[in-house]
């Protein structure tokens, strides 16, 4: 009787312990957002991101900081980057529509400088530089309003190797090939001088950049910034 007892209490005890480590072990993954709804979101965060930013372009010719761009909220009248929008001149902001995930996204891109080469098509490779932000609104409080953030993740200053762009976030496949590349000359001491290379800034909703996904630093959900040139 007592050697049932015994059996019977491990029985009962190792059932409840499995059963609790099975419920430990259980982590809530939250569904992905539906593709429609984000992009409302991400497309108003980047709207009002194009309308509350102006933009400052070196002007370098063959050297590495030519055409590089900082991106500064308003403060004093300057025009915005929206104010750019279908310009007769460079800067030039244009829309590039994509349809995915049953979604008419709209892809904002800004041209510096078009280029003087070739284009590329979706699945070419590309030597670019580039840097990378990506945007966030932050929570309103009774004091301070929410307002839209770019936080930096990466940068790329002197590019090797090319980069396929079928293998990349569908922003870069379908804004890439809107520009040109430029000239490039070895120098004595064997460096590369790029020059008359496309140039631009592309601001790519979650859904045609990584959406649910976390890359690096970047958090899921995040619309994109990037600024590039391609040599």
């Amino acid at each position: 009787m007592n050697k049932f007892k015994f059996y019977f209490i491990v029985l009962i005890t190792t059932v409840s312990l499995f059963s609790c480590s099975k419920k430990d072990d259980e982590i809530a993954v939250e569904p992905p957002r539906d593709f429609s709804v984000q992009y409302t979101t991400d497309i108003a965060v980047i709207e009002e991101y194009l309308k509350n930013n102006y933009i400052t372009i070196v002007n370098h010719p063959g050297f590495a900081d030519d055409l590089d761009v900082t991106i500064s909220k308003i403060d004093n009248g300057q025009p915005s980057i929206m104010s750019y929008l279908d310009s007769p001149t460079y800067p030039k902001l244009l829309v590039r529509p994509v349809k995915l995930h049953d979604v008419p996204y709209k892809l904002y891109y800004l041209i510096l400088r078009p280029g003087v080469g070739i284009s590329p098509c979706s699945v070419d490779g590309v030597l670019t530089s580039y840097k990378g932000t990506y945007l966030t609104r932050t929570t309103a409080t009774a004091a301070v309003p929410s307002e839209i953030t770019a936080t930096f993740f990466e940068e790329l200053r002197f590019p090797q190797t090319s980069m396929s762009l079928y293998s990349v976030i569908t922003g870069w496949s379908e804004v890439f090939p809107q520009f040109k590349t430029g000239t490039s000359v070895i120098n004595p001491d064997g460096t590369v001088s790029h020059k008359d290379f496309g140039a631009g800034v592309m601001f790519i909703p979650s859904g045609l950049a990584y959406f649910n996904s976390i890359s690096g630093t970047i958090p899921a959900y995040s619309p994109l910034v990037f600024s590039f040139k391609l040599y």
